[in-house]
């Protein structure tokens, strides 16, 4: 079977028999060829995530064993018994670019064993690519003023959206735009696990970049805030607030006089509200709800949405937790089970929700209603007043 092809993917050929080299090549083709994610699995052709949706690359299937010999090649040879276990395979794998003088290429993979392709007890391998340059923070394409907002000496900023919105690289970029400064800020990361490595990013301005990975470096998020208050840092990333304990100890940091970013898997500022105090239990959330309004300054939420045209852009909805905003989610009017509605109505008057951000691209004929009623979740009356107002 011959696979669907798109213009402008190059095919790779991976002969039988590779070994080593020929797979660090599989990998660097997919990167240099501006592919985010590799799925490598039993029976099925090599797929790569490119400009937003999935294409083969690999001119021909792996058989069960070539795929899990790729597996051993990047892990290990104890990678295969551990999926045999019913365990997971989560590492982050680096290796020498071929033909190039010590240039390390990274991945963050992931595998499991599963039912693929017809194979009983086949391999499910998926990796993601990490840029080879830090990348930059003029480059974010964020709305005008926004960068200046998040690049905080104290407080909280979340940054979120869903898996592949570019949380990570935005908070990579922040920091890495701190490293810049001189003197550079002390900066310790908290992550499961390690993405994007700062190298000597800072080198002579200040300490570099001090990154320690849950599970590795340290035993669990619970250790991370007490090695934090140790390690004297001026800004901290925790990572991804998942629970309670994460959260609670991530908004403490926060209060303590530390610059602090983390990310939270929501849609938009106002679900990270409603989800952020919903992660505690209820006889304690007006006591945590209060906590977190003080550490808080800023909700960044990203989309990147390929548009009717093709062309890959970046969408954000964002508030500042200024005076003003704190003073009025500080009374009685509007009482913590309400913030959500009170964010989502202050977005929607200021132009900073993601259908108002949409506007332009409607504008430009560049977005239509499907990828707008998705981007936004509106349903298709909802969003009729949107088109109707790009019109006029």
């Amino acid at each position: 079977m011959s696979p669907n092809t798109v213009e402008g993917l190059e095919p790779f050929v991976l002969h039988a028999g590779f070994g080593e080299r020929e797979t660090h090549l599989l990998i660097t083709s997919a990167l240099d060829q501006g592919c985010s994610d590799l799925k490598i699995q039993s029976n099925d052709f090599v797929n790569v995530y490119w400009r937003r949706s999935w294409y083969p690359l690999t001119t021909r299937t792996l058989e069960d064993t070539e795929a899990k010999k790729i597996l051993s090649i990047l892990c290990g040879p104890a990678a295969i018994p551990k999926l045999g276990k019913g365990d997971e395979v989560d590492e982050d794998p680096e290796f020498f670019r071929p033909n190039a003088d010590r240039v390390l290429i990274r991945l963050r993979l992931h595998a499991i064993a599963a039912r693929v392709g017809g194979e009983k007890n086949g391999v499910a391998i998926t990796m993601r690519t990490i840029p080879e340059d830090l990348p930059e923070l003029a480059k974010q394409s964020l709305p005008e003023g926004v960068a200046d907002d998040l690049l905080i000496d104290k407080g909280l900023v979340l940054v979120n959206g869903a898996t592949g919105s570019g949380k990570t690289t935005l908070i990579a970029a922040l920091l890495h735009e701190r490293t810049k400064e001189s003197p550079a800020p002390s900066i310790q990361t908290f992550e499961e696990p390690i993405e994007i490595s700062y190298g000597k990013a800072g080198l002579g301005r200040g300490p570099l970049v001090a990154q320690a990975a849950i599970g590795k470096h340290l035993h669990s998020w619970g250790r991370a805030a007490p090695a934090a208050m140790r390690s004297k840092p001026d800004i901290l990333l925790m990572g991804e607030v998942r629970d309670a304990e994460t959260a609670d100890k991530t908004v403490e940091m926060a209060i303590t006089g530390h610059a602090v970013y983390a990310t939270i898997h929501a849609d938009t500022p106002n679900e990270t509200v409603f989800r952020l105090v919903e992660m505690f239990p209820p006889e304690v959330r007006s006591a945590a709800a209060a906590k977190m309004l003080g550490a808080l300054r800023m909700i960044c939420s990203r989309k990147i949405v390929r548009l009717d045209g093709g062309r890959i852009v970046a969408i954000t909805s964002w508030i500042a937790f200024d005076s003003e905003i704190k003073d009025a989610l500080q009374s009685e009017e509007w009482p913590y089970p309400r913030w959500a509605r009170y964010v989502r109505t202050y977005l929607i008057d200021r132009g900073q929700d993601f259908a108002s951000q949409c506007l332009p691209y409607i504008r430009s004929g560049e977005m239509g209603s499907k990828l707008f009623r998705e981007i936004t979740q509106m349903g298709r009356e909802e969003a009729q007043p949107y088109f109707d107002k790009a019109r006029n």
